[in-house]
């Protein structure tokens, strides 16, 4: 193994590398098919807080993996990583891992590195946690759901919700208030943490301006009343299998969950695709009334993915 080492080179990865990154792996592969940086590639390493790097060997890519700089410069997280299918359980992923890192921490001022893990039992969970040495955890449940374009129009025209009335568009000024405000932060966010996208950012202004790029709609309802307030992040890629939607939800399920799950199925409606084959993936709090969300996206016509609920632990370890 410590030949294999011996022989890798890491690269800086630029736009110009999309198909070298494009052959480490086959789409369908990655994710089980809803990997969203063959479409997002160019987006997501031309921004100003991603650092996109590759494993080489012999001049070719064999792995790959992205650095978010996010929480004003703070935190690094990784995600989208890949490794050859040749290459698997050799050990690659970890030197990028911690050449990546070594490179974040000599040319940024990084304090901490955040990573991400699916469990579905609670052993699993201990597992992660164990090996991780976390200072800060984040538990996050999610469902994912399937349904082609023409069942949800004609199940959507079932419903008579008026969503303006009970929904509020959330601009960048507004989710700035709704973050630093100190009880209604501590009630939406408890662990200080808004993970969107499965990258979990800190409640402070500067993460703002990222939340807003990487999302297309924010709403918010009952704002006025922390305790029942409810904010959803949605955004949506094309993907192998189709088109993927996602929505990150904070607050009280229980109020207006039907009005912003109807919200996000209309711009559903209007989003242009090649494909009728739509996957929706909603977030929550790991101790939110899954069922009430499991109910809502079947009313619209949603079939269930097995496995569901499964679970996402964002941990974090300071690296200094």
């Amino acid at each position: 193994m410590a030949g294999l080492y011996e022989k890798l080179i890491l690269n800086r990865v630029s736009l110009d590398d999309y198909e070298k990154v494009m052959t480490i792996r086959n789409k369908e592969e990655v994710f089980d098919g809803r990997d969203r940086l063959p479409f997002q590639f160019h987006r997501i390493v031309g921004s100003s807080n991603t650092l996109a790097f590759a494993a080489l060997l012999e001049d070719d890519s064999i792995a790959f993996s992205l650095a978010y700089i996010i929480d004003n410069g703070k935190t690094c997280v990784s995600k989208s990583s890949r490794v050859a299918t040749k290459h698997e359980g050799k050990g690659v992923m970890k030197w990028l891992f911690k050449e990546m890192v070594d490179v974040v921490k000599a040319s940024t001022g990084v304090l901490n590195l955040a990573s991400l893990y699916f469990y579905e039992s609670e052993e699993r969970r201990t597992l992660h946690l164990t090996k991780s040495k976390a200072i800060t955890t984040v538990d996050r449940a999610f469902t994912e759901f399937y349904i082609n374009r023409r069942n949800l129009f004609t199940s959507k025209e079932k419903f008579s919700i008026n969503t303006t009335s009970k929904i509020k568009l959330l601009d960048r000024q507004q989710l700035e208030v709704l973050l630093t405000l100190p009880h209604t932060s501590a009630s939406l966010f408890p662990e200080c943490r808004v993970v969107i996208d499965l990258v979990p950012y800190r409640p402070i202004k500067p993460s703002v301006a990222y939340m807003i790029q990487t999302t297309k709609s924010v709403i918010g309802s009952n704002l006025d009343d922390a305790n029942s307030s409810l904010i959803s992040f949605g955004n949506y890629s094309e993907v192998y299998q189709g088109l993927l939607y996602y929505i990150d939800l904070y607050g009280n399920v229980m109020k207006n969950i039907e009005a912003h799950i109807q919200y996000h199925m209309e711009r559903i409606k209007n989003i242009e695709s090649e494909s009728d084959n739509f996957v929706i993936q909603i977030y929550c709090e790991k101790h939110a009334n899954i069922d009430l969300v499991l109910a809502t996206l079947k009313k619209f016509g949603f079939g269930l993915e097995e496995n569901n609920p499964e679970y996402c632990l964002c941990v974090e370890r300071n690296i200094r």
